[in-house]
């Protein structure tokens, strides 16, 4: 059975923590990349991600989606919305990827 995580702020982090969920409080942006490599190594499901703390790491979560079938990693928005519309930029990419072309 595949496990799910999130990374967040603390805040963020407070819906998931009775629900099963391994939740992994991290409120600096430089150590996203060792905590994502390590998890997609790991039998993760899904990785829950927020936009405050994806933004500027983009592109090793596109890296590890091609790399790999899972862990599905989901950017989710965050108390703080320090980068609000990553999620959506994000899916914007994945459509005009899966279509072939940019939706408006």
């Amino acid at each position: 059975m595949f496990k799910i995580a999130v990374i967040a702020d603390k805040e963020s982090s407070l819906p998931f923590l009775g629900g099963g969920v391994e939740t992994i409080i991290c409120e600096e942006s430089a150590k996203i990349e060792e905590i994502l490599r390590k998890l997609a190594r790991k039998e993760y499901g899904i990785i829950f991600i927020t936009e405050s703390l994806a933004v500027d790491h983009l592109g090793i979560i596109e890296k590890i989606d091609e790399e790999r079938t899972l862990p599905l990693i989901t950017i989710i928005p965050d108390f703080a919305q320090k980068a609000p519309a990553v999620s959506e930029k994000r899916l914007e990419g994945l459509i005009k990827k899966a279509v072939g072309i940019e939706l408006k």
